[in-house]
C-alpha cells in the first residue's frame, strides 16, 4: 500500500471515529431532558395528587405527572429528612421507587481519556506534517539540498583542454563569439540557435 492510499484510509478512520463520537453526544443530549422543579413544588404535586410515578436517586428525585406525563427533576436536599415525601406518596398511592444510576467505565475510559488523546494526537500529527511538508516548512531548516558555491576551487576549463570533436569545439567557439559580439551576426541576419 502506498504513502497516499495509507493517508486516505487514515484520514477515513479519524473521521468515522469523529462521526461516531459526534452521534454519540447527540444522543447523549437529546434523551428526554425532565424540567427542574424546586423540590418543594414536587411535595406540592405528590400533596396536591398531580404525580403518577417518583424514581429516587442519590442526588435527585425524578417524577412524571399525572395530567401531562411530563418528567420533572429535583435536587435532593443534602441532610434532609424525606419522611414527608415518603408519607405523603404513600398517602396518595403514588408509585415510588429507588435508582441506582451508574455509568459503565468503558463510557468514561472513552469519552474522558481516550477519545480526547486521540482528538489530540491528530491535530498534533497534522500540525506536524504541515510544518515538516515541502521547502518551506518551518522545521525544514537543515534538509536544505543546494551546494555552496565556492569561488576559490573553481575549476578553469579552457577550450584548449577540451579533447575530442573538432566541429563541435568550433561550433561552440562560435556561439561564445556571437555572445560577446552579437551585432556582427545580426547585420548578416544571423540568430542564435534555440536551446543556447
Amino acid at each position: 500500500m502506498d504513502k497516499l492510499t495509507k493517508q486516505k484510509w487514515l484520514f477515513s478512520g479519524l473521521y468515522l471515529l469523529f462521526m461516531l463520537g459526534v452521534l454519540f453526544s447527540i444522543h447523549q443530549y437529546a434523551r428526554v431532558r425532565p424540567q427542574p422543579i424546586a423540590y418543594s413544588e414536587l411535595l406540592e404535586a405528590v400533596r396536591g395528587g398531580r404525580v403518577a410515578e417518583v424514581w429516587i436517586s442519590e442526588n435527585e428525585i425524578r417524577a412524571r405527572l399525572s395530567a401531562e406525563g411530563k418528567l420533572v427533576v429535583a435536587t435532593r436536599v443534602p441532610g434532609s429528612d424525606e419522611t414527608t415525601l415518603l408519607k405523603a406518596l404513600e398517602e396518595r398511592r403514588v408509585k415510588f421507587s429507588g435508582v441506582i444510576e451508574r455509568t459503565s467505565w468503558w463510557e468514561q475510559l472513552f469519552l474522558y481519556w481516550i477519545l480526547p488523546l486521540l482528538i489530540l494526537g491528530a491535530l498534533w500529527g497534522y500540525g506536524m506534517r504541515r510544518l515538516t511538508q515541502g521547502g518551506g516548512g518551518v522545521l525544514t531548516f537543515g534538509r536544505s539540498k543546494a551546494k555552496i558555491y565556492d569561488t576559490s576551487s573553481e575549476n578553469r576549463v579552457t577550450f584548449a583542454d577540451v579533447a575530442g570533436v573538432d566541429e563541435a569545439k568550433a561550433e561552440l567557439m562560435e556561439i561564445v563569439d556571437f555572445l560577446k559580439h552579437p551585432a556582427r551576426y545580426q547585420r548578416l541576419g544571423g540568430r542564435i540557435p534555440k536551446g543556447v
